[in-house]
């Protein structure tokens, strides 16, 4: 039997699962950890490494004197929202420790942080991957100066070889 706890969508990840492990019993719930003692159990096993990687932790800014006052490192966690807060720099954002996927994140960006819109976002918001701008090695270019990405039309850039 295989138990995951999760926050998603159960179904969805217990039908990805039974793809993996056919042979498996897959039981996919929220809160698995308060229902099943084997889940709890893991839970404890985790949280003592990733409390001891946190206390060791050494950021990759230092520059920005951050406290370590981060609380359980969970999102609901009143401590850790607090950290977050403080460590949100309105134009950098948060720090790399921060856990950007939390909708705790997101929407402290969205509140703290200074919008940015890329030259290379679309009217419909969407982004353009970034081998869109390059040709592959060997390949022949297909699109000419006119068909370029407009941030490159827009600041006259012009290519001037072949291959990167």
């Amino acid at each position: 039997q295989i138990f995951v706890d999760t926050v998603g969508d159960a179904d969805r990840y217990q039908e990805r699962l039974q793809v993996l492990f056919p042979q498996c019993e897959i039981v996919v719930t929220p809160k698995a950890d308060s229902k099943f003692p084997v889940v709890s159990a893991a839970s404890i096993c985790a949280k003592v490494p990733r409390d001891e990687l946190t206390r060791r932790w050494v950021f990759a800014e230092p520059e920005l004197s951050l406290d370590r006052a981060w609380g359980s490192g969970y999102p609901a966690d009143e401590e850790t929202k607090a950290w977050l807060s403080r460590s949100c720099d309105r134009v950098f954002g948060l720090p790399r420790f921060a856990r950007f996927s939390w909708s705790t994140s997101v929407n402290l960006l969205k509140e703290k942080a200074a919008n940015v819109t890329w030259p290379d976002d679309d009217e419909s918001g969407q982004t353009n991957k970034m081998e869109t701008y390059f040709a592959r090695s060997g390949a022949p270019r297909a699109r000419t100066n006119a068909s370029r990405h407009r941030a490159f039309q827009k600041r006259k850039l012009e290519l001037i070889i072949d291959e990167l």
